[in-house]
């Protein structure tokens, strides 16, 4: 009867010495052994993996529900509806709370024509930064405007106190004046 070496494990650290028939019997346990062994490590591999990404997923959960970023989107919600109203007069969020639907529907409101709803984040965005530019520049030319007007009352005021009368007709007073009158 021949008889062959039979090795027991991978690293063919271990083996035995035994017939044909039952070397061929070992060698096939051996191997259905190791490829379930094999397919076990890569599903332990795979399951391990799993894990660390839902952990990932979860500190990073954390992360956006902890009170400072719940506060910074607050904060920056807020900004933008102000700024909103700043650009549409009468602008109601209706309880939007994403500051680019925020910036959506007041540029549908400022601009009705166009469709918002399929333009990109950076259009919406630069569209209606260049909304809000141009009304804090007509605040200030409405707050230049009040200035003036302010400082012209109060040069009348002073030149009442003075006893100085306005005239209605500025030509016949620069008239007068020319001929060296009062």
């Amino acid at each position: 009867m021949a008889t062959r070496k039979v090795f027991l494990d991978s690293k063919k650290s271990r083996s035995i010495i035994l017939d044909e028939e039952a070397a061929t019997v070992v060698e096939d346990a051996v191997a259905a052994l190791q490829k379930f062994a094999d397919e076990e490590a890569e599903r332990a591999d795979k399951a391990e993996a799993t894990k660390d990404e839902a952990e990932e997923k979860l500190e990073e959960a954390k992360k956006e529900t902890s009170d400072a970023a719940i506060g910074l989107r607050v904060k920056a919600t807020l900004d933008t509806i102000a700024l909103a109203s700043k650009v549409v007069k009468s602008f109601d969020a209706k309880g939007l709370v994403s500051p680019l639907e925020i910036k959506r529907a007041a540029m549908a409101q400022l601009k009705p024509t166009r469709d918002w709803a399929s333009k990109s984040e950076a259009y919406v965005t630069a569209a209606f930064d260049a909304a809000a530019d141009e009304a804090d520049e007509m605040d200030d030319d409405d707050e230049d405007k009040s200035k003036v007007n302010d400082s012209l009352r109060q040069f009348a005021k002073d030149a009442a106190a003075h006893g100085l009368k306005p005239t209605t007709d500025g030509t016949d007073a620069y008239n007068t004046f020319l001929r060296g009158g009062k």
